[in-house]
């Protein structure tokens, strides 16, 4: 990784073997969870739905 990257992101470091496992183990456990997603689709419905700032639904309840 270091003669590919160089360095780390956040510093001017060098990677050390550490590092580069506790990378790899957390690339393993993204894999892992997103192998575990689910997608889950439902019916939606639409409704009409009334203009309410209409003139005449106002002069209605002020009577």
């Amino acid at each position: 990784m270091n003669k590919k990257y160089g360095t780390i992101l956040t510093k001017n470091k060098p990677y050390y073997p550490s590092l580069i496992w506790v990378t790899l183990d957390k690339y393993k456990k993204r894999l892992k969870r997103m192998k575990t997603f689910e997608e889950e689709y439902k019916k939606v419905e639409f409704f009409k739905v009334e203009n309410w700032n209409s003139k005449s639904y106002l002069n209605y309840y002020e009577r």
